[in-house]
């Protein structure tokens, strides 16, 4: 009887461990850095994690990022918080790219070893802090995506990762100058978070 009982449990074991609930690719995994342990390491795994230095704060993940495209432009969502702040504070970061339009989130792996001068009129950074834009210039930064690749499960794509560095200098319209430095991330995207429009 017990070896029926094996029989019909192993099999369910190593099911499970092939095939993961999708929703465990979903979450996020912090791993530190080892030079800014207040950062997650630049990994590319997938670990839906972003981090960077914000001035002194720390701007780290809430959610996982989003991909909008339009017919003519790619715009990537970076929601987190200021954890220095206290109460935190929301930063929401946009990068708009013109010029790219993939039309699944498939083809997002094009975007593999390509750099962004976020300065261009072609890359364009929006700032948001609880909820309300800061209007002024980008005097300098980029977006660098490092690594893009396909997550296979069951030797079907499930998602893309993106995995790369950012940095900016925003210049406010009031003469604040806001610093993110040391950006990195590490994303997941598939059909849950992207979205066409």
């Amino acid at each position: 009887m017990s070896r029926l009982i094996l029989l019909l449990i192993v099999p369910v074991l190593i099911a499970a461990c092939i095939n993961p609930p999708p929703e465990e690719l979903d979450r996020s995994v912090f791993i530190a850095d080892t030079q800014y342990p207040d950062l997650p390491a630049y990994t590319e795994w997938g670990y839906n994690t972003f981090g960077a230095h914000y001035n002194e704060d720390v701007f780290l993940y809430t959610s996982s990022v989003t991909a909008r495209a339009t017919k003519d432009t790619l715009t990537f969502e970076f929601c987190g918080t200021l954890k220095k702040a206290s109460p935190h504070e929301s930063v929401t970061v946009y990068f708009s790219l013109a010029e790219k339009h993939p039309s699944t989130y498939a083809d997002l792996v094009a975007l593999h070893a390509t750099s962004f001068d976020l300065t261009s009129s072609t890359a364009i950074t929006s700032l948001y802090v609880n909820g309300k834009r800061k209007k002024g210039t980008i005097s300098n930064g980029h977006l660098e995506f490092k690594r893009a690749q396909y997550l296979l499960v069951n030797g079907q794509p499930d998602r893309v990762i993106l995995s790369g560095y950012f940095d900016f200098q925003f210049l406010t319209d009031t003469h604040q100058t806001i610093t993110v430095k040391d950006g990195r991330f590490d994303i997941g995207i598939n059909g849950n978070n992207f979205y066409m429009y």
